[in-house]
């Protein structure tokens, strides 16, 4: 039997939620303690970090100033800031322990999926549950893509798997009662255990025509490349996942230059069906919506529409991108995935 695919894209504000202390400016403190007083990449976090909010694209950026009498010295430090990010970040994701609070991350799981609608407008809802109704003989699937090198995700996963957690039934049209299921975590970007990837999404963010134009330099800093080369094909198995699906939920995740190429996925995998429904959840903002008021809602929720639209355009005329904007609901400051947070 078929399934209707429900993929969750889960970026880093996934682990934020969960209390762990994952952003790159939590990262600094470790990294300028404890990297190499020669390490070039240190000494420019150190002149100017409030410019470092992202580090991949401000790397970018400041490899404009790496010849190639400097290019060796650039590469053993890139490689001490990785292995020192992925220091970091193991100790952070070992905070998060399953056992001290099991029965409500799993039931936190639960209500997540079930009701993931919970707090769309009726239109939202309508929307998504017309896709899920068109699809109702077949079995609902849930699997994760996670952006992250962290492991959290994982063990929650793996958890409500091996004990069988709810995530929701369906009527087909038999009058039949269908499990939805859960499916596996998949990471595209690799682990904190290995093949991790640090990059930018294509030469265009490397501010340096030398480097542009070096195929080592190209191969491990473009994320796309890296991941080739490692012949792992990440890439073209999250290509997989995305086309299969039929919603496709991003969360945790801005949108943002680096992930370029996957938002110009999601652009076409919208225009290949009007069927298909994406749904981004958007955390900021509280104090607009403590008080909304319709038009500062729709103003924000139109930006987050253009952004994703105008880094996802690719090739696409404005005429279909006008087409699916329908298939597309931004929804603020969703309770999805309120789980304990780490102490």
């Amino acid at each position: 039997m078929d399934f209707i695919y429900i993929t969750f894209l889960i970026g880093n504000g996934f682990d934020i939620n969960l209390g762990l202390n994952t952003r790159y400016a939590d990262f600094y403190k470790y990294f300028l303690e404890n990297a190499s007083v020669s390490n070039m990449i240190k000494q420019w976090i150190e002149k100017e970090i409030d410019l470092w909010s992202d580090l991949e694209l401000q790397l970018g950026k400041k490899v404009s100033e790496i010849t190639d009498k400097t290019l060796d010295k650039f590469y053993l430090d890139k490689i001490e800031l990785d292995r020192l990010l992925l220091e970091y970040l193991e100790k952070e994701q070992d905070r998060f322990v399953i056992d001290d609070n099991r029965k409500r991350l799993e039931e936190e799981f639960s209500r997540s999926i079930k009701d993931i609608t919970d707090g769309f407008t009726l239109d939202d809802r309508d929307s998504v549950n017309n896709t899920k109704t068109h699809f109702c003989n077949q079995e609902y699937f849930v699997q994760f893509v996670s952006f992250n090198y962290t492991n959290a995700l994982d063990k929650i996963v793996e958890d409500c798997k091996k004990n069988n957690v709810d995530v929701g039934k369906h009527t087909n049209n038999s009058g039949s009662l269908m499990t939805d299921k859960i499916g596996n975590v998949f990471h595209v970007h690799g682990t904190v255990e290995g093949d991790a990837l640090l990059g930018v999404n294509d030469t265009s963010q490397i501010e340096n025509e030398f480097l542009q134009a070096d195929t080592t330099f190209v191969t491990t800093f473009v994320k796309r490349n890296t991941n080739e080369y490692l012949g792992q094909q990440r890439t073209s198995k999250t290509k997989d996942i995305i086309y299969k699906s039929n919603i496709i939920c991003v969360f945790g995740m801005s949108i943002g230059d680096t992930d370029k190429m996957w938002w110009e996925e999601l652009v076409n995998w919208l225009i290949a069906s009007n069927l298909r429904k994406l749904i981004i959840f958007w955390k900021g903002n509280e104090s607009e919506f403590k008080r909304p008021i319709p038009t500062q809602v729709i103003l924000l929720k139109n930006s987050i529409m253009r952004r994703f639209l105008n880094l996802g355009k690719g090739v696409h005329s404005d005429a279909e991108l006008k087409a699916i904007e329908k298939q597309i609901m931004v929804i603020f400051n969703s309770k999805i995935f309120s789980f304990p947070r780490v102490k």
